[in-house]
């Protein structure tokens, strides 16, 4: 039995070794979320591969693709959707990298300039930031 178990890891390893792998995992995890979620998905095998980007064209990282630990990673690969409001359809989806994603995923746009600007201010301080506001 040990064997069985131990040839499907390697087979399951294998495969997700692979870019086109990667995505077919990532897929199907997405559409079971989406149906949880009673949201719209229409998304294809091709066109996710269609769409995959070497590069997150956020932050620049290269993206990891085949690379599945089982644990996702700054430069794991996160399908996002442009418009929370819609589904996981075409049209709607775009490639980021894992810590693109969380840092997106938590804020508007608004607040997101709000923190850089914060940021750059620090940075610019001669003081470490004391005087820095928004």
């Amino acid at each position: 039995m040990a064997n069985s178990k131990e040839s499907r890891l390697r087979y399951r390893n294998k495969r997700l070794a692979t870019q086109r792998g990667h995505i077919e995992h990532l897929l199907s995890n997405i559409k079971r979320r989406a149906t949880q979620r009673g949201l719209e998905f229409d998304l294809t095998l091709n066109y996710l591969e269609s769409i995959a980007t070497p590069v997150c064209p956020v932050l620049g990282l290269e993206l990891s693709w085949g690379q599945r630990n089982g644990t996702q990673q700054a430069h794991s690969p996160s399908l996002d959707r442009i418009d929370s409001k819609r589904g996981y359809v075409i049209g709607n989806v775009v490639w980021l990298s894992q810590r693109a994603n969380t840092i997106k995923s938590d804020g508007n746009a608004l607040e997101h300039e709000m923190v850089a600007r914060w940021i750059r201010g620090v940075l610019a301080c001669d003081n470490g930031g004391a005087q820095a506001s928004l």
